[in-house]
């Protein structure tokens, strides 16, 4: 978590609290940042293999560990 951008990690720990995951609404609500940070944050963590979007349906992002 050292090496995460600050925004990286607050979505780390957003999401390690909710292993069923959260949807960029709800993130952006916990989070309180720019939509735009918000979203090459999360497209950064998807690329790395961080986070994964199981359900394009629900958009719901979660930690790559924590899906089932």
């Amino acid at each position: 978590m050292a090496l995460l951008a600050d925004i990286d990690r607050r979505i780390v720990e957003a999401l390690s609290e909710y292993p069923d995951g959260l949807t960029k609404s709800e993130l952006f609500a916990k989070i309180g940042i720019p939509l735009r940070s918000l979203e090459e944050s999360l497209s950064r963590l998807i690329s790395k293999g961080i986070i994964v979007t199981p359900t394009r349906v629900e958009d719901r992002y979660q930690l790559r560990g924590l899906t089932y």
